[in-house]
């Protein structure tokens, strides 16, 4: 997906764009399981998709402040 996404010399914009968009997906994603575990009433499943979501949470947020940074540059 990468690949078609971006080509073969993507600059680092494109990049940039498309890490943002994985790892937003991957949030919303995690943010939905949550969700399904807590209906489940799975504490083991609420635990593990509370801890993969609150990382996934800071990949963002990573990213975020490299656009930030590379559109200031």
């Amino acid at each position: 997906m990468m690949q078609t996404y971006l080509g073969d010399n993507p600059d680092i914009s494109e990049a940039l764009e498309f890490l943002s968009i994985a790892e937003g997906a991957e949030v919303v994603h995690y943010e939905g399981l949550e969700s399904l575990a807590k209906e489940f009433r799975d504490k083991d499943l609420s635990e593990k998709t509370k801890s993969i979501l609150t990382e996934e949470k800071k990949h963002l947020d990573r990213c975020i402040k490299l656009v930030k940074q590379n559109v200031a540059e």
